[in-house]
C-alpha cells in the first residue's frame, strides 16, 4: 500500500519529465546546419492528384490571413509553398501578454501514395518592453540544441521559443495528417468492400519529426547583432569555376553557398531590388524576404509595396536582381526605402554605379553580393480582390546566379 501511495505522489513528476523530453536533445532537427522540420504522410490508396487537391484545400484554409499566404502551386508537380506568419503565445493574463511572431516557409510535395511536408526558414520578431523595435531571431541561432539547452535542460528564454515552435510544428503536421486521414477514410468507404490502407491517427505527442530533403534557408550562424561587416569580412563560400557571364570584380558561387548573414541583412534594410524593362530602370530598398530551396530549385522571396513606382516594373518584368550592401551605404539604403514617385535622376544622384548582367538585368557595382532571379510569381499579400494601392505583394523568384566580391 505504501508503495502505491508513493508511486501516486511521484506520478505528476514522471508525466512532466516525459512531456519535457519531447523538447530536449534532438527535438529540433538540423540538416546541413539549417533547422528543417519534416514529415512524410503515407496514403497508399490515394493518387498524386487526390493528395494535391486535399493539401491545397487545407493550405488555402489555413494560410488565408493578411500575411499568411499560399505563394506557389503547381498541380503537375504536386507542389505547394506557403509563407506562414502567426503568433506563438508564451503566456497571457489580464495584465500581460507574452508572445512572438513566427515566420516560416512551408513546402508540400505530393506524389502517388505519399505527401512530404517541410518547414524551414523560421524566424521570430519579439516585442519587448524596454525598446521600440522588436528583437529579431532566426531558428538556427535561437532554438537549436546548442543554443537552447544546457546539460539537456531548457534555458528559460530560448527554451520557451523552442517549446512554442515544436508545439506549432506538431499542430501543423497533425492537422495535415488528419486532412489526409479523412480523405483516405472517405476513399475506403466509397471503394467498399475493398480495404484501403488508413494512415494511423496522429496526435501532437506522436507527430514524427524526421528530416528528409531540406528546403535550406540561408540563415545567420552568429549571435544576433546589427550587420556591420565589410565585404572582406564575409565568410567566403565555395567559388564556382570561372564563368564568362560574371560581372567584373565578382566571383560566381552556388546558390546553396550564399553567406549565412543574409537574413539579418534583409531585416536590417541592406537589400535592394533592381528591375529594368530595357528602357527604364528603377530600384528600391527592401526589408523583408528570405532564401531557400523549394521544388528542387533555389528560390528567393521578398515583400514589395504596390504603391512604389518600381511596382509597375516588377509587374511586367520576367527577371530582376537583389543586391546587398554594407553599412557604408546606409545613407543610400535609407533614402531609397520609399520611392513612390518617378525620378529620372535618382540613379545618378544615388552615387551608385549601374552595371548590366549578361542576361540584361541591372545591378550596382557597389554591392558586395548580387543575386539574379527569374520571376516565378507576384501575388497580393492579403489575398483579397480590390486591394488598396499601397498593399504589399510577395515576389517569388528562382535564383539564376549569385555573384560576390
Amino acid at each position: 500500500m505504501k508503495r502505491l501511495f508513493f508511486l501516486f505522489l511521484l506520478m505528476p513528476g514522471i508525466l512532466f519529465a516525459q512531456k519535457e523530453e519531447h523538447y530536449l536533445a534532438g527535438a529540433v532537427p538540423e540538416v546541413d546546419g539549417k533547422v528543417v522540420f519534416s514529415k512524410t504522410i503515407k496514403a497508399p490508396s490515394l493518387s498524386q492528384e487526390q493528395l494535391y487537391e486535399a493539401m491545397l484545400s487545407w493550405a488555402g484554409d489555413y494560410y488565408n490571413g493578411e500575411k499568411n499566404r499560399v505563394v506557389y502551386q503547381k498541380p503537375e508537380e504536386g507542389a505547394i509553398a506557403c509563407l506562414g506568419n502567426e503568433y506563438i503565445v508564451f503566456s497571457s493574463s489580464a495584465l500581460s501578454l507574452d508572445r512572438t511572431t513566427i515566420n516560416y516557409l512551408m513546402r508540400i510535395v505530393c506524389v502517388d501514395q505519399r505527401c512530404d511536408l517541410e518547414i524551414s526558414g523560421i524566424r521570430y520578431e519579439y516585442n519587448v518592453s524596454y525598446q521600440k523595435q522588436p528583437e529579431k531571431y532566426v531558428a538556427e541561432e535561437w532554438i537549436t540544441d546548442k543554443i537552447a539547452l544546457k546539460n539537456n535542460k531548457l534555458l528559460r528564454v530560448p527554451g520557451k521559443f523552442r517549446k512554442g515552435t515544436i508545439d506549432l510544428i506538431d499542430k501543423l503536421f497533425v492537422d495535415a495528417t488528419n486532412k489526409i486521414n479523412g480523405l483516405v477514410s472517405a476513399s475506403a468507404s466509397a471503394a467498399a468492400p475493398v480495404t484501403a490502407a488508413v494512415v494511423p491517427a496522429v496526435t501532437s505527442q506522436t507527430a514524427a519529426v524526421t528530416p528528409v530533403v531540406p528546403v535550406a534557408p540561408v540563415v545567420a550562424a552568429t549571435p544576433l547583432i546589427a550587420a556591420t561587416t565589410t565585404a572582406a569580412a564575409q565568410a567566403q563560400p565555395e567559388v564556382l569555376p570561372v564563368q564568362a557571364n560574371v560581372p567584373a570584380g565578382y566571383k560566381a558561387v552556388a546558390a546553396d553557398k550564399i553567406p549565412g548573414n543574409i537574413i539579418r541583412m534583409m531585416q536590417n534594410d541592406q537589400m535592394m531590388i533592381t528591375v529594368s524593362n530595357g528602357q527604364e530602370t528603377d530600384f528600391a530598398t527592401l526589408s523583408s524576404g528570405g532564401v531557400g530551396y523549394a521544388f528542387s530549385k533555389p528560390i528567393a522571396f521578398c515583400i514589395t509595396e504596390s504603391g512604389k513606382h518600381i511596382a509597375s516594373l516588377i509587374e511586367s518584368a520576367s527577371s530582376y536582381t537583389l543586391s546587398f550592401y554594407t553599412e557604408a551605404y546606409r545613407d543610400v539604403l535609407d533614402k531609397n526605402k520609399d520611392n513612390r514617385s518617378k525620378d529620372p535622376d535618382r540613379i545618378q544622384n544615388s552615387g551608385l554605379t549601374l552595371i548590366t548582367t549578361s542576361n540584361g538585368n541591372k545591378a550596382f557595382s557597389e554591392a558586395w553580393m548580387i543575386i539574379e532571379c527569374k520571376k516565378i510569381s507576384l501575388s497580393q499579400q492579403n489575398g483579397t480582390a480590390g486591394a488598396p494601392a499601397n498593399g504589399s505583394k510577395i515576389l517569388l523568384g528562382e535564383i539564376q546566379n549569385v555573384w560576390i566580391k
